[in-house]
């Protein structure tokens, strides 16, 4: 299998625990590591692939949280860049 690149979001996607509550009222969620580009980069890495993925990602808990992810995945992420930025949510019920 070829190497492959993937380019641009790491994204961390909370899901409400809270059964049959408003989603507003949540208080419970659960991180998990996101993003088409690094989904595709995990999934490379399973099946036998290298993969590296280059972007952004919060130099904070959360952005270590997702290069930490990354490499449990074997993910190359040398090419990140770390910034503060600003980061958009996915809200999910479970």
């Amino acid at each position: 299998m070829k190497k492959i690149l993937t380019i641009r979001e790491m994204l961390i996607d909370f899901i409400c625990l809270d059964k049959n509550k408003d989603l507003s009222k949540g208080v419970s969620f659960e991180k998990k590591a996101g993003g088409a580009p690094a989904n595709v980069a995990a999934v490379v890495s399973l099946l036998g692939g290298e993969s590296s993925i280059l972007g952004n990602v919060g130099n904070d808990s959360l952005g270590i949280f997702l290069v930490n992810k990354m490499k449990e995945y074997n993910v190359d992420t040398s090419l990140k860049e770390k910034k503060i930025i600003l980061r958009l949510l996915s809200l999910l019920m479970k």
